[in-house]
């Protein structure tokens, strides 16, 4: 008998981590936690500014990304972290990871 890794196991649950997310939605070098306020300045909840990507983060990106006339894939790459690097101006000291 070998055991699984903690890995194998939560991916045979089905779930998936937050850093895992967050390689996969987060493609600008902004930490997740200045992103989740910025959404949340934008007027748009992306649920606990916890600094982790989580799907609420990742509804409320899919839905800035909508009012701002981009393709909503949940992704905060260049064209979506331009439109919303405005709203991080008044992000004061939030968990950064």
């Amino acid at each position: 008998y070998v055991p699984r890794s903690k890995k194998s196991r939560s991916s045979a649950r089905g779930r998936t981590s937050h850093t895992s997310l967050a390689k996969k939605h987060i493609l600008v070098p902004e930490p997740v936690g200045k992103i989740q306020a910025s959404l949340a300045n934008a007027g748009i909840s992306p649920g606990k500014i916890d600094g982790k990507v989580g799907q609420r983060t990742i509804a409320a990106i899919k839905a800035f990304q909508k009012k701002e006339g981009l393709k909503p894939d949940g992704i905060v790459g260049p064209a979506t972290w331009a439109k919303l690097a405005p709203y991080a101006a008044n992000v004061g000291n939030v968990m950064m990871k």
